[in-house]
């Protein structure tokens, strides 16, 4: 299984952006609000950092991958990129 994680300002930014883009999902009131929300979890899909805690079981795991998307994109030299 690959598990991918985006760094939590990169995600905050992209998900604030999602949101407010999203006609079926509801409007941020400001970035301010938005960020408060998405620190103490109070966003759509949950806490990010609940999330991101849950699979820290799995690290070791045999047949779990967990790779963040910025390591993902610093590796030029994979045969598949």
């Amino acid at each position: 299984m690959l598990v991918m994680f985006r760094n939590p300002k990169d995600t905050a930014v992209s998900y604030y952006h999602f949101t407010n883009k999203n006609p079926v999902l509801p409007t941020a009131e400001s970035w301010d609000k938005f960020f408060s929300d998405f620190i103490t979890g109070e966003v759509g899909w949950g806490s990010y950092f609940d999330h991101a805690l849950g699979w820290e079981k799995h690290m070791d795991d045999p047949n779990v991958l967990i790779v963040t998307f910025e390591k993902l994109k610093e590796v030029k030299s994979w045969p598949c990129l």
